[in-house]
């Protein structure tokens, strides 16, 4: 009866998160849009946003069919008697990841002219538009996620079951036997060999893990295609209309101008939107899946995980609630307002929770018995946030032109491009420090007080935070493009001081999503890496030997190696838009007079085909790489493998990110009028620095957290077949 009523009642929170996010934008489409001239304008940049993403998800579902076959007969034919639970479960978790991405991009294209016609009024008036905005956003994420999971666990016919067998399966001759009967008997995913001939198999969610990898293939599609796309335009406008032609961002006469605000939706919103989707999804996965393999934990652990997730939700509405400010207060700290109320009812919740599901319980027998179980697991959600706070103050330490780090850099482009690249690079090496001892503090302490449960709960309690930060970081691209409506439109400078003041608080809640984005990443990863561990029967993985190396090496390669193909197709994707845009200034009468219209249309083109064609070959590489070194090197070593990506590509995320924030704020920094403003020689060479710090911090870098997430999904799916193989 319990049981049914907690399922009821996250139904009806994960219900009431959409319906919110619905009013919202129905509430956003009755505000004026403003002049003809912002009209046409908005209209550009939603046809183009809406046309890139129609074709972007056509190939994902074109490569998505080939990767469901796999997954059909390798897995579900094989092992669960032919009932497609992953199968089901990964066109799920697809299908809703792509429905966010959807509106994100529709509610982003409404709300970016909308805002900027209110910034024409008061700043206020424009914060709440580009704000509820982003929630819209945010709700869709945290809700969809959550009731999609639990949608398949009803359609699935339940959550957690264990049957206790005994058979003398001593011998280890006898073992693919009993591999064969536990993986082909119903619902039967998981087994443990007990001294007295005992084995246990548990009716687990590990099918469920199909969800979080099909979020996983649009998150790593969204963020590669958005990232070459937006940073293609954004160095095409610039290097052409700033440094060559001397026009202002955002000038109408630039042919890169709509390009470069498509880029804005695509890559900055889409494409950190379906990172965090794929966060949350995975990391709820993970938490019921490591709850349900503990005899410890089991249905408890389950429910508290999915009560976190609806916690997340009602924090986020409390946070909606308080985010409102008067006019003339900063933006940043009523933004702020809302996060730490969110933060703080979310901590309440969890303290509540944990207490009354987990307080009678010991726990896992790895854990230190330093505090009762159920306050073990709080304080390692805890920990989750105090872990994000960390990071986020390091990246604006980092990042900021407030600090003096950033400022270097901007004094470093007074001896031109070359001083400037090489400050910047060594910044953003500098900043890895601390977000990767902070990751290891979080992991060893959240795992000596719940054991992995605790490691999975640090996650889950920061992931349950989505809907707020999502909805913070989707009013970054919004005010963006607010801005450049305003510039073409020609609304005058008092209008574009407004929206820049918004943009600037864009960056810096974008610095704050990152750092949310990076630290989940990061720890839900470490807890699949453990669950693979369990799932292909390994206690403990031996670096010393020669396959453990190899695959080590191997995973820390790929990261590289990807990263070389984004930057790559960013610089090839950029090259043609320079040429096009440097064509249409020497060909098109009157285009610098503003007498000649540039032929926007072009420019987007060349970013959509670009961005296309420079997203496939990565996501291939990541996917092939795990399917040949699991059964070829054995799954010692994939787990080495998977080790060395996580080492690799959380490392590079950070310094990516990092550098290239760095050279954009002191680019601006400069233009604020510091060290001779936007006409010294220093600005043109920070320009360049900034430039080649867009692919860092927009393609390059966040789409590390999408490779590492996407990699360690597949095996984990492919762990007992991979186990098999090597018995």
């Amino acid at each position: 009866m319990i049981t049914e009523l907690l399922n009821i009642l996250i139904i009806i929170v994960g219900a009431v998160s959409l319906g919110i996010a619905i009013y919202f934008l129905r509430d956003i489409k009755k505000k004026e849009e403003g002049t003809p001239k912002m009209k046409e304008i908005a209209s550009a940049i939603r046809e183009g946003a809406q046309a890139f993403i129609k074709r972007e998800y056509k190939t994902i579902y074109i490569f998505s069919a080939i990767i469901a076959a796999v997954l059909y007969f390798a897995l579900d034919f094989t092992q669960h008697g032919g009932i497609p639970y992953t199968l089901i479960s990964f066109w799920v978790g697809l299908g809703l990841s792509t429905l966010t991405g959807y509106i994100g991009v529709h509610v982003a294209t409404l709300a970016n002219v909308r805002t900027a016609n209110a910034a024409r009024k008061n700043v206020n008036d424009a914060l709440g538009i580009g704000f509820r905005g982003g929630i819209v956003m945010g709700l869709f994420v945290i809700g969809t996620g959550l009731l999609g999971i639990v949608s398949l666990f009803w359609i699935f016919g339940g959550i957690y079951n264990i049957t206790v067998h005994y058979a003398l399966f001593e011998d280890p001759q006898y073992r693919p036997l009993l591999f064969y009967l536990l993986y082909n008997a119903e619902a039967q995913v998981f087994f443990a060999i007990n001294p007295g001939f005992m084995f246990i198999t548990y009716n687990t969610p590990l099918q469920f893990v199909g969800f979080g990898f099909g979020a996983s293939i649009v998150c790593m599609f969204s963020r590669i295609g958005g990232g070459i796309y937006t940073k293609a335009a954004d160095m095409g406008a610039d290097l052409v209309g700033k440094v060559e032609a001397g026009i202002p961002e955002d000038d109408p006469r630039n042919p890169g101008v709509i390009a470069d605000n498509v880029g804005d939706i695509v890559g900055d919103c889409i494409g950190m939107g379906s990172d965090l989707y794929e966060s949350f999804a995975i990391t709820l996965v993970v938490c019921l899946t490591t709850a349900s393999i503990v005899p410890e934990i089991g249905e408890a652990g389950i429910y508290l995980s999915l009560l976190i997730a609806t916690s997340g939700i009602i924090a986020s509405l409390v946070g909606i609630v308080v985010t409102k400010g008067k006019e003339g207060e900063d933006p940043f700290k009523i933004l702020n307002k809302g996060i730490i109320a969110a933060g703080i009812v979310l901590a309440i919740l969890l303290f509540i929770l944990s207490y009354i599901l987990l307080g009678g319980l010991e726990g896992p027998k790895g854990r230190l018995n330093i505090v009762p179980f159920w306050l073990g697991v709080a304080l390692s959600g805890l920990i989750g946030l105090g872990a994000t706070i960390i990071i986020t103050l390091n990246t604006q330490i980092f990042t900021s032109a407030e600090y003096k780090l950033t400022q270097k850099i901007a004094e470093a482009a007074e001896t031109g491009p070359a001083t400037t690249i090489l400050k910047g690079y060594a910044t953003g090496l500098k900043s890895t420090a601390i977000p990767i001892i902070t990751v290891c503090c979080a992991i060893v302490v959240s795992h000596l007080l719940a054991d992995i449960f605790g490691i999975a709960i640090t996650a889950m309690a920061l992931l349950s935070m989505v809907g707020m930060i999502q909805g913070i970081d989707t009013f970054g691209p919004i005010a963006d493009n607010s801005g450049g409506i305003v510039e073409m439109a020609e609304l005058g400078d008092d209008v574009r001081e407004r929206t820049d003041l918004l943009d600037s608080v864009g960056n810096s809640t974008a610095a704050v999503a990152k750092g949310f984005a990076i630290v989940s990443s990061g720890l839900v990863v470490l807890a699949t890496i453990k669950l693979f561990l369990e799932e292909a029967h390994l206690s403990i993985i031996n670096e010393a030997k020669p396959l453990e190396i190899s695959g080590l090496l191997l995973g820390v390669m790929i990261p590289f190696i990807i990263s070389s193909f984004l930057l790559e197709s960013v610089s090839t994707t950029a090259f043609d838009m320079i040429k096009e845009i440097r064509h249409q200034f020497q060909t098109i009468p009157g285009i610098m007079e503003g007498t000649g219209k540039p032929e926007y249309a072009r420019c987007v083109d060349i970013s959509t085909k670009g961005a296309l064609k420079g997203m496939v070959i990565p996501v291939l590489l990541a996917v092939v790489s795990v399917l040949i070194v699991g059964p070829i090197l054995g799954t010692e070593a994939l787990g080495s493998f998977l080790i060395g990506d996580l080492a690799g590509g959380l490392i590079i995320a950070i310094f990516m990110s990092n550098a290239g924030g760095a050279w954009d704020n002191a680019k601006k920094w400069i233009r604020a009028g510091n060290l001779g403003g936007k006409k010294a020689p220093a600005y043109k060479a920070a320009v360049i620095g900034d430039t080649v710090g867009d692919p860092f911090k927009d393609t390059a870098g966040p789409s590390m957290n999408s490779l590492i997430k996407v990699m360690n999904m597949l095996a984990l799916l492919f762990a007992p077949v991979f186990a098999v193989l090597f018995i």
